[in-house]
């Protein structure tokens, strides 16, 4: 009876060992499938690559334990929203529980479709159409709001009265063009306004207009790069001498070096530079290359792998992205906004042969 008994108690702790031994390898079974749509090819893939510089200087940042909790895969849109959107459904056969986009157009093409399927989705993205009356995606960059407003701010403090505007049918470009138009006075007058496809490569009717005019005080660029240093060079050697200025994309090292001295001496609105520790290493372990978009794929990144260390499901991911608090990042320390938006501020930049410096905020 006696050992009967001590083989009953050999048997209940060897059942109980093996319980803690399944419970702790399930609790290590986690893993979040992050999948990142980027443009990789095609004019944008400087724009592509930074981001992507970002989002590999993040990796070598992570603890090896969290890093192995999370499988990361890339997909190339050439930053065309049908390639978007066949990139997401191949992702999403494979199996995602997070998302990562760049740019508006591309964002919007998948915006519903993330909603739909309920994937958490960091889109490194301007235009609030991108999350208006969503509840699954975020915008992890500056609102067209903030960057419009402080355009106009400086354009008007510069004297600028008449401007001639070129503005590509993007939906970041065309958000940025009406924010700025809101905040606008009537101080401010477009006597040459045009919109542009962003396959266009012959300006020569648009810079007939603009030289007809001799009383401009400026010329907005707000075009893509593969456009802007060709646009840029277009006007320079027609004669046209005004100063030029616009937005994010004016923050392409290879597009100013394309310019041939075009572009240098404008100015544009983007985001706040990242801090100072971020730049100093991606400089070093990427030098010469682009630093516009490195920043913010890095905090995805590392918003991600907060996820990943609390071991949130999709749901968990989604509440942390609307409820984070004073997160400290490459893009500073910043709060989540409460409408799919994070409280990042804008900057004023000017293009010199050094790169880009900030002159206002």
């Amino acid at each position: 009876m006696r050992h009967r008994l001590n083989f009953f108690r050999l048997l209940l702790t060897g059942l109980v060992c093996h319980l803690i031994t399944v419970t702790t390898v399930f609790s290590q079974d986690y893993q979040l499938r992050i999948g990142i749509i980027l443009p990789l090819s095609g004019d944008a893939a400087s724009l592509g690559n930074s981001v992507k510089n970002g989002i590999e200087l993040a990796i070598k940042d992570l603890d090896p334990k969290i890093l192995t909790s999370l499988k990361i895969v890339y997909e190339d849109d050439a930053l065309e929203p049908k390639n978007t959107v066949n990139a997401y459904q191949k992702l999403k056969q494979t199996g995602i529980d997070a998302l990562i986009t760049v740019s508006s157009g591309c964002s919007n093409a998948i915006s519903p479709l993330v909603d739909r399927d309920q994937i958490p989705t960091l889109a490194l993205a301007t235009d609030p159409a991108v999350v208006k009356n969503r509840n699954w995606i975020v915008n992890l960059y500056t609102s067209d709001v903030a960057e419009a407003q402080l355009a106009y701010r400086e354009a008007s403090k510069r004297g600028y009265k008449k401007i001639a505007r070129i503005m590509a049918i993007h939906d970041f470009m065309l958000a940025v063009k009406k924010s700025f138009d809101r905040a606008n006075d009537s101080s401010i007058s477009f006597p040459v306004d045009e919109e542009v496809n962003m396959q266009e490569r012959d300006f020569k009717t648009i810079i007939t207009k603009i030289r007809s005019k001799n009383d401009l005080d400026a010329v907005l660029l707000g075009v893509f790069p593969g456009q802007l240093s060709l646009l840029a060079k277009q006007l320079r050697n027609a004669g046209v001498t005004v100063p030029f200025f616009g937005f994010e994309t004016m923050e392409d090292a290879n597009e100013v070096k394309i310019s041939e001295g075009a572009l240098l001496n404008s100015w544009y609105v983007n985001s706040d530079d990242p801090n100072q520790d971020f730049v100093s290493r991606y400089s070093k372990t990427f030098p010469g290359q682009s630093i516009y978009g490195s920043a913010n794929g890095f905090d995805a990144i590392g918003l991600l792998a907060k996820s990943a260390e609390a071991k949130l499901d999709r749901e968990g991911i989604n509440q942390m992205l609307h409820t984070l608090k004073d997160y400290h990042g490459a893009l500073g320390t910043y709060s989540s906004t409460g409408d799919n938006r994070f409280t990042l501020a804008a900057a004023v930049k000017v293009v010199n042969e050094d790169g880009f410096e900030i002159v206002g905020r």
